[in-house]
């Protein structure tokens, strides 16, 4: 999967973000990351929507919720 395209890079970006991808994948992967501005600003946020989902209480709050939450902090730290 060497020379990944966008379409892969996103189609495989939860799998990544998991660790559930092979090495190859994986390396193929970082390497389009670390090439494409729009692939990478979109896993950034990804990871900081995974992060803060992790992060809180799955118990007591819906994902849709969580997700929404998550929206609303990263906007309101890009306006800090």
């Amino acid at each position: 999967m060497s020379n990944i395209t966008c379409k892969d890079a996103k189609a495989n970006v939860y799998d990544y973000l998991a660790q559930e991808v092979s090495d190859e994948t994986r390396e193929s992967i970082t390497a389009h990351l670390r090439d494409c501005v729009d692939c990478a600003g979109e896993y950034s946020l990804e990871l900081q929507i995974s992060s803060f989902i992790s992060a809180s209480s799955l118990n007591s709050n819906s994902t849709d919720d969580l997700v929404n939450r998550a929206y609303a902090q990263i906007e309101l730290e890009e306006e800090n």
